[in-house]
């Protein structure tokens, strides 16, 4: 991120009423006196001495981490160190081009989490978007506690930020007898604090539900702009480690999702754009921020009773509404219940078809064998409307402010979108053919999937229930080629 200047300054522990609310829950639980120091280092991407720093501009601001070290001490017992990042915040990995006097993101990393932060440093408030880490201190906030400081804080919509203690005054820990921490927080624990601070969590237990596959799950979430937290098994006697899933990157050149569909004969006309997602991009409290882990690092064929190591346990995302259709059963309907090869084969024949490429060559790539990719998320209304509104085709061409409307009629607040594309133009140019957007607020129907549609668009042709007849497909405007997929404009 091209580090050129740390700054240190010490943090006063008793001005600072989280930090000692933190020492005070330790002494607590460990039943010893804790002697505190903490220390801000703030990092700069330029060469300044101290006194300059006030006068730095906020893009040369990377970000800061507050250390705190404790000694606990206790008559006839040898004493007890610990240190540990209490709190952080960094920008999105990226680097600064003096050019555009901007930062760049690291190619093919999408980190679609994180917020503005305000941030304290050298007598002065700097102001960046990126993400908040921490650490675990082992007694009174273990790596539950950390993940969901970090999936907590990482939402835009909150304003202060959530401590451990935070957490553990929601669950009523106390830190005496029973009410301690001890091992670590339970499912229903985690879903707990997340209803307690007005969020939707959306979770999958892989140990009672096997077949589901948790890259699928965490990456849908992801997608649409949310964190996850995933837990794992470790060593066998050992607790479940978590971690808070932020973002992913994507491997343009992967051999294996289009090299599958040939060799191995799959029978199905679509695959999910998480094929091409190599890694999920992390904050592990016991490594570090903004970590790849390899999709493949804890996927498992074996059964959890028969392989317990290293293995997805739960994933718990959030999202911002109760959802009843999930996105893999979105995924599940759109890529394998979807009779994509007879509805391009029926709309061959409408008259507006003639003069279209895309329609066409989308037909006759799933009769060569080819197939479709899918990418699910959950989006808002506003923001669909502004993707449509923005977005223009291979010829330049866009939507109108009219057009926009027809196709959004009728439009809930929250809905799935799956955007189905080719692979050579979802890998090259991350550009898409059609959308199809289905309702999450119910559960979906498995045995006439068109009955699920709010929308259909297609190159040139749409269909919206709340405006046309049940499937009847009607042309509209310019756009006959392929648009840009959602969000890739929402770069930090």
């Amino acid at each position: 991120m091209g580090l050129k200047t740390i700054g240190v300054e010490e943090v006063d522990v008793e001005r600072d009423g989280n930090i000692a609310a933190e020492v005070r829950a330790i002494e607590t639980h460990t039943g010893r006196t804790a002697t505190a120091r903490a220390h801000r280092f703030t990092f700069f991407a330029k060469s300044v001495d101290r006194p300059s720093f006030r006068f730095l501009p906020d893009r040369y601001f990377i970000g800061y981490a507050v250390v705190l070290q404790l000694t606990l001490e206790k008559r006839w017992s040898a004493p007890r160190t610990l240190a540990y990042v209490y709190e952080a915040i960094f920008r999105h990995s990226a680097h600064l081009d003096e050019k555009s006097k901007g930062w760049k993101g690291l190619l093919n990393n999408y980190v679609h989490v994180g917020r503005r932060f305000q941030c304290q440093a050298g007598g002065r408030t700097y102001r960046l978007t990126g993400t908040y880490f921490r650490q675990q201190n082992t007694y009174t906030a273990v790596c539950a506690h950390a993940s969901l400081c970090m999936l907590l804080n990482n939402l835009p919509t909150m304003r202060e930020l959530v401590t451990a203690e935070d957490i553990n005054q929601k669950l009523g820990i106390t830190h005496r007898g029973k009410r301690r921490v001890a091992g670590g927080l339970t499912t229903e624990q985690i879903r707990r604090v997340l209803k307690a601070y007005g969020q939707s969590d959306i979770t999958h237990d892989f140990f009672k539900y096997p077949d589901a596959d948790y890259a699928q799950f965490v990456y849908g979430v992801v997608e649409s702009g949310y964190p996850c937290l995933l837990v794992t098994t470790t060593a066998p006697g050992r607790e479940s480690h978590v971690v808070t899933v932020l973002g992913h990157t994507m491997n343009t050149d992967k051999w294996l999702p289009e090299a599958r569909v040939l060799y191995e004969g799959q029978d199905f006309s679509c695959h999910s754009s998480v094929n091409w997602a190599t890694h999920l991009i992390i904050h592990d409290d016991n490594f570090g921020n903004y970590l790849c882990a390899e999709t493949n690092s804890v996927r498992r064929i074996t059964l959890p009773s028969y392989e317990m190591r290293f293995r997805p346990r739960v994933a718990i995302g959030v999202l911002p509404c109760r959802v009843q259709a999930r996105h893999p059963d979105v995924e599940e309907i759109v890529v394998h219940r979807m009779p994509w090869e007879t509805l391009l084969a029926m709309l061959l024949s409408h008259p507006d078809v003639a003069s279209m490429k895309w329609l066409p060559r989308l037909f006759r790539e799933l009769t060569k064998g080819n197939r479709l990719v899918t990418r699910t998320f959950l989006a808002t209304r506003e923001a669909y409307r502004s993707h449509l509104r923005e977005a223009k085709d291979f010829q330049r061409r866009g939507y109108t402010k009219k057009e926009v409307a027809l196709l959004t009629a009728g439009f809930p607040v929250y809905f799935w979108v799956t955007e189905v594309s080719l692979p050579d133009l979802y890998a090259v140019n991350r550009t898409k053919l059609a959308d199809v957007v289905v309702p999450c607020d119910r559960r979906l129907r498995r045995r006439n999937p068109f009955e699920n549609i709010l929308l259909l668009r297609l190159p040139g042709l749409y269909y919206n229930p709340a405006n046309v007849p049940f499937l009847s497909f009607v042309p509209l405007g310019d756009v006959q080629s392929h648009i840009p997929l959602f969000g890739t404009d929402r770069g930090w």
